[in-house]
């Protein structure tokens, strides 16, 4: 059965497991475990699948600021599948079903760092043109997607001006 769940607190075994395997262990020093660091993921959009008690793929996502706009932002990450479950469309079944599932909770955007050949199939698109950065990070792997087909923020914005992507710190925002 593929059910997707939310995630709780006894899949985190499971979960680490899972993305050492998809990532490898050296993933938190990766900029985008930058923005995950100090603050908790988002409750209700961190989802798995478990398979006989296994955790067979997981998606997480994590608030991020920026830094001139007041729009409710997320960064979508990581998401992962077992190597044994791969090709069978569990991420895309989890990546739609979140995605989804943030754009009801009000969200109205989500960035995430990855391979557009892969996240375009979700509505991604490079963020470059739109003038967001995410500082250390290859602007051809920072993506964007607009959650809610009633938002133009990406319409309206001015790619002349660089908005940098903040991660948010618990009881501290910082501004670059």
């Amino acid at each position: 059965m593929t059910d997707i769940i939310l995630e709780k607190p006894d899949h985190h075994i499971g979960i680490e497991s899972l993305l050492d395997q998809a990532f490898g262990q050296n993933r938190y020093q990766k900029t985008s475990y930058q923005y995950r660091q100090s603050i908790p993921p988002v409750k209700d959009l961190c989802h798995v699948i478990v398979e006989n008690d296994q955790v067979i793929a997981t998606i997480r996502y994590w608030q991020i600021l920026i830094d001139q706009h007041p729009i409710s932002t997320l960064l979508l990450g990581p998401i992962a599948v077992a190597k044994s479950h791969r090709g069978l469309g569990l991420g895309l079944k989890l990546g739609h079903y979140t995605l989804n599932k943030a754009a009801e909770l009000g969200y109205e955007l989500a960035f995430l760092v990855g391979d557009i050949a892969y996240y375009q199939r979700f509505g991604f698109e490079f963020s470059s043109p739109y003038g967001f950065v995410m500082p250390n990070e290859k602007a051809e792997r920072l993506l964007v997607k607009e959650l809610n087909n009633l938002t133009t923020f990406l319409k309206n914005i001015n790619s002349e001006v660089k908005a940098t992507l903040l991660p948010l710190k618990s009881n501290n925002i910082q501004v670059a």
